[in-house]
């Protein structure tokens, strides 16, 4: 590609541009600023004040290269040279704006960055300080704008393990990778709508894992944390570093670099935007310290203020600032193409050759690599002639670009906010490979090894063409750069941690996920756990190949009860320090408490044999009783083996350990509340506040209404984000039984509130708060409003085991069982209370030891048994026997009590007469009346306490029927035929979906 002896020529008058504009006797006043106090003398204004006084930072970039001072040393000289010059002007400049009617004095305030202060100033004011020598620009703080993305296509519907998206190949990073280089500890800030820390593919790399939130996360607002306003930011950060480590599924340039953001698209505007370059500079405060400063910052957003003077406004010394301590400065160039001159403003202007540096996007997806019709053009509105006037500087994949969103999931976007950062994770990879260089000096090698692209040589609309890494890479070990290593001998990542909701027996049994990332083999690693007053070193032993994973459960006793807060950290690979220590800490949150874990008590764990069959009881029905137990193959993730409550294992073969997850219903928040008590304020978006302190469903609750009609229902994370929502009709006057089934996972301060529709009831009356369940999986903290309960009672939801899985193993003999296990029942079904006692008897002559368990904590260990039923329900009766070789096998029968008045034990039909199918079936039952001469009746529908819970009337008998049972849960359920005045009565099971 040719470079323009013009542009050289102009770089040498650009730097004598800001003495120029220091020498005008009078202001440079921002357009917007002067049209708004020229049409209202009464307005007041947000405003930024620059002086004349500024850092020559040619000069200083001068000086240190003569020195030879590392970026370390330059920036800390700079931030020094910056710090002194506004002890300087600023006292002088506050004394004159106290002079001066119609300045907010609480408005004030200072900045180093650049030298300027910003404040609140009336139109009068304004135009005083505009006259006023030392003054070069008044401009205004106004909201700044994200450059919006064009188009949104439909998220993939699923991920893709071990895949990379293409704008990645487009750009040479696979060729920087296999040389080892991923960005690795390298920094990068993202000045954006903020980022979410919570999604997989760039977790591990938010910098506040390892580091302060001070140094990790700015906001002008103080939030305490990242977040993201949008989903603009999250989806650039991505673009920069994204990578599901899990699934390896990459989405991002640089994957082992780290992040930190600002949620600058969010705030204020203008001063949130120089508040936070000022940041970047000095991030966790002190001055000797310079590890903090990012590598490089991704911008994608324009500031609406700017016009043509531009040229000279605050971000020039900002962006000269920034390049002077090595950081790169990265532009998106906006979204207002294909015409000319529609580069959005800070980023048209041209400083020098490489500042600002500007990207405009094409597609990477395909072979022609064309510029997108969206893609801002130049030229730049600033002086000069000739190339100086060029903008974009370079073009990156830009159109249909995957990369993560907030919630987990990922998105299909297009615009050059989705172009920058392909060249900001560029910048990365070559930091890492030449950390001694800076951010001007990467610029220059990735400027000037593009891929020419459109018309020849640099042009207005790909700039110098398309960017890629690996040629810059080759490009400065030309100019006599030499690489450091990427690769490492010893370097052990921790990718994941997996922990139940509660530390049970005040101890721990995390799940931990290890990676060797170095080049030889893993043999040991400490693994350091720590909280508030304890920690302890447990040692994994094995042998793990570089390049490769394992998982490891240790047991950790003895730990303090509470809310804790537990940091994992690996030590010593094979005995040595670990060269590489960014993946190598994770934290995650338990209860710790003194509960009793829940055991697995499988009495007969040696004596399975070959092709026995045999039974499990659920361990949670000891003390509970679950809605269900799913039963798994691994103690967290893994594969659903069963479900049910009691389950049969069928052909044993070999040694095998399963994991029992009983699900569990609770109910809180029972009122029983007169419809004339409270009152039915006219309010929206009032309800609760509460903690999950583990996943929820929370099935239904209760509201009050004194009118009929439709509400809307919404659940609220602590940021106010809707996170799912129910319209409902409510049909009655009093209490409406509102089912919502939410899934609601671990969070504080999560809010149900109504937020369209007519009003429901409040309570008088102040409650006592906070309220927590019965096991405290659910803490209720409040009203919305206080201690006032409002509109949401009787809460039922559903949750599963808070101790985490329950593991049961047995062995697998070589002789196989010689014998079946069965039995007879006297009846089946029971009519409570009238009938309660039923007889069991073993069908098998050659067992020497029986044992039953009668499905309600009942065990005997004879032949044959009676045992009678305490309560209605229905019971899964399973027998073990032992057979001459002490093999087990088991049987099972399901027994109903049923509490149904006016029904006799003859009315109960067996299944020769009332077949139901699918038995067990999901959500259609079918059902055939044999021997019936009747030809029309009704089909009614009990549970199995013998509560109706609803009719079909005037079926065709003579037919097969089917009825609908989607919003039954699963269950044991009883059908009726009722034709004139008889009754038939048939049991049918509803099963789980898949």
């Amino acid at each position: 590609m040719q470079y323009s002896r013009i542009k050289k020529t102009y770089l040498i008058l650009a730097s004598y541009l800001l003495t120029i504009v220091c020498s005008y006797s009078q202001a440079n006043i921002s357009r917007s600023v002067l049209e708004k106090i020229s049409a209202n003398r009464d307005l007041s204004l947000n405003i930024h004040v620059v002086f004349d006084k500024q850092i020559d930072f040619r000069a200083f970039e001068r000086v240190q290269e003569a020195s030879r001072s590392t970026f370390q040393e330059r920036a800390k000289k700079l931030l020094t040279e910056l710090s002194k010059q506004a002890e300087e002007t600023h006292p002088y400049w506050i004394g004159q704006f106290k002079k001066i009617g119609g300045i907010d004095p609480s408005s004030i305030k200072r900045h180093q960055i650049v030298n300027a202060i910003s404040l609140n100033a009336s139109a009068s004011a304004i135009r005083q300080l505009a006259a006023l020598p030392g003054i070069i620009w008044i401009g205004e703080n106004v909201p700044l704008q994200r450059i919006q993305e064009v188009d949104a296509a439909p998220a993939p519907t699923s991920l893709d393990p071990s895949s990379r998206e293409k704008g990645l190949t487009a750009i040479g990073a696979p060729d920087m990778w296999r040389l080892g280089y991923t960005g690795y500890n390298r920094l990068a800030f993202i000045a954006d709508t903020g980022t979410d820390p919570t999604h997989p593919a760039i977790r591990q790399q938010y910098n506040g894992l390892v580091r302060s939130s001070r140094e990790s996360w700015y906001s002008f607002e103080q939030n305490a944390g990242p977040y993201d306003c949008n989903r603009h930011g999250t989806h650039v950060t991505g673009t920069v570093l994204g990578l599901d480590k899990l699934l390896k599924d990459t989405i991002g340039v640089a994957f082992n670099a780290r992040w930190i953001a600002g949620d600058i698209l969010c705030g204020i505007g203008t001063e949130d935007n120089i508040g936070a370059f000022e940041w970047a500079l000095n991030p966790d405060g002190d001055p000797e310290t310079t590890s903090d400063i990012p590598d490089v910052i991704n911008n994608s957003w324009y500031d609406p203020s700017l016009d043509t003077l531009d040229c000279y406004s605050v971000y020039v010394p900002i962006l000269q600032a920034l390049e002077a301590a090595g950081v790169a400065v990265i532009f998106s160039a906006g979204n207002e193409g294909p015409g000319p001159g529609t580069i959005t403003q800070p980023h048209n202007i041209s400083i020098d050759e490489l500042n600002a540096f500007t990207v405009g996007a094409l597609n990477g997806n395909g072979v022609n690599l064309g510029i997108a019709s969206f893609s801002s053009n130049g030229p730049s509105h600033c002086p000069g002639e000739g190339s100086i006037k060029i903008k974009p500087e370079v073009s990156a994949p830009g159109v249909q670009v995957r990369s993560c969103v907030p919630g987990n999931t990922y998105a299909l976007l297009s615009g050059t906010s989705m172009a920058a950062p392909h060249v900001c994770g560029a910048i990365l990879l070559l930091k890492e490979a030449f950390p001694t260089l800076g951010g001007k000096e990467l610029k220059h090698a990735l400027y000037h090894t593009c891929r020419d692209l459109g018309d020849a040589g640099e042009d207005n609309r790909y700039g110098m063409g398309l960017i890629n890494v690996y040629d810059a890479f080759q490009f400065l070990k030309t100019k006599g750069h030499v690489p450091v290593s990427p690769s490492a001998r010893h370097d052990v990542s921790l990718l994941q941690i997996e922990h139940a909701v509660n530390g049970c027996d005040n101890s721990l049994t995390p799940s931990l996920l290890l990676e060797n990332n170095g080049t030889d083999t893993l043999y040991s690693t400490q693994v350091l756990f720590e909280t508030a007053g304890f920690d302890t070193i447990i040692l994994w032993t094995g042998s793990l190949p570089p390049g490769l994973r394992t998982s490891f459960i240790p047991v950790i006793r003895n730990v303090p009860a509470g809310d804790n807060k537990i940091t994992v950290t690996l030590i010593a690979p094979n005995g040595a320090e670990d060269e590489r220590t960014m993946f190598n800490s994770q934290s995650f949150r338990v209860n710790v408490t003194a509960t009793e874990s829940r055991e697995m008590v499988f009495p007969f764990v040696d004596q399975v044999c070959q092709n026995s069959n045999f039974y499990l009881t659920s361990p949670g029905l000891e003390n509970g009783n679950p809605v269900n137990t799913i039963w798994y193959d691994a103690a967290f993730g893994g594969r659903v083996l069963y479900q049910g409550n009691k389950i049969q294992v069928q052909q044993a073969q070999e040694k095998t350990m399963v994991f029992a997850e009983p699900v569990y219903r609770e109910s809180m928040l029972k009122f029983q509340v007169p419809t004339e008590q409270g009152s039915y304020p006219d309010v929206q978006d009032e309800g609760i506040v509460f903690d999950a302190h583990a996943q929820i469903t929370l099935d239904s609750v209760t509201v009050y209404s004194n009118q009929i009609g439709v509400r809307n229902f919404y659940l609220l994370n602590e940021n106010g984000d809707s996170i799912t929502s129910s319209k409902k009709y409510i049909n009655k006057p009093g209490a409406n039984f509102v089912k919502l089934n939410w899934t609601i996972p671990p969070g504080a301060n999560y809010k149900i509130v109504k937020k369209e529709g007519k009003s429901l009831l409040a309570l008088p009356e102040p409650q006592d708060f906070p309220q927590n369940s019965p096991e405290k999986i659910v803490t209720i903290k409040g009203g919305t409003s206080g201690a006032l309960l409002h509109s949401f009672f009787d809460w039922r939801y559903t949750y599963a085991e808070p101790c985490g899985r329950i593991p049961v193993q047995w062995n697998v003999r070589q002789d196989s069982a010689v014998n079946t296990s069965a039995f007879l029942l006297s009846t089946d079904t029971l009519l409570w209370p009238s009938q309660t006692t039923i007889t069991a008897k073993s069908d098998q002559n050659g067992a020497s030891s029986f044992q039953w368990d009668m499905g309600d904590g009942a065990v005997y260990t004879s032949s044959e048994v009676t045992h009678t039923y305490a309560s209605a329900g229905t019971y899964r009766v399973v027998l073990h026997t032992t057979d001459s070789l002490q093999c087990i096998t088991s049987s099972a029968r399901p027994v109903t009590v049923l509490i149904m008045s006016g029904i006799r034990q003859d009315q109960i039909l067996s299944v020769g007469n009332v077949i139901l199918f699918p038995n067990p079936g999901n959500q259609f039952l079918q059902g055939k009346i044999d021997e019936l001469e009747f030809k029309q009746g009704d089909i009614a529908v009990y549970n199995s306490q013998g509560m109706r819970l609803f009719v079909q009337r005037e079926i065709n008998l003579q037919q097969e029927f089917r009825i609908d049972t989607a919003e039954l849960p699963s269950g044991m359920y009883l059908i009726e035929v009722i034709a004139g005045s008889r009754r038939w009565m048939g049991r049918w099971v509803k099963h789980l979906s898949e």
